[in-house]
């Protein structure tokens, strides 16, 4: 079963946050920041899965945060005191 964020105990926290490369292409271009909006599932051990990209200032911001989001680890959704599947919009603010 999979549950929204609405439905937990409480929401699940970062606890593993990687590295990943900002854009050369859009640092060369002066621009300081993206933003994306992931809807991702977070399963019963913290793992990230992305399941689609609901908004993005560029392409090029898109794979970073597919990266930065994959590789991210949260401690697991709680509903009722058990860890379960939890479905997450996850707007990123990228930067250098």
């Amino acid at each position: 079963m999979t549950f929204s964020s609405s439905e937990l105990d409480s929401s699940p926290r970062l606890v593993s946050r990687p590295r990943v490369s900002f854009p050369e292409a859009q640092r060369k271009k002066g621009v300081t920041e993206g933003r994306v909006t992931l809807e991702v599932l977070i399963n019963t051990t913290g793992k990230v899965n992305v399941r689609r990209v609901l908004d993005s200032s560029h392409n090029d911001f898109t794979a970073m945060a597919r990266t930065f989001a994959s590789n991210s680890r949260f401690t697991p959704p709680r509903k009722n005191g058990r860890a379960v599947n939890a479905l997450f919009k996850w707007p990123l603010i990228l930067r250098p």
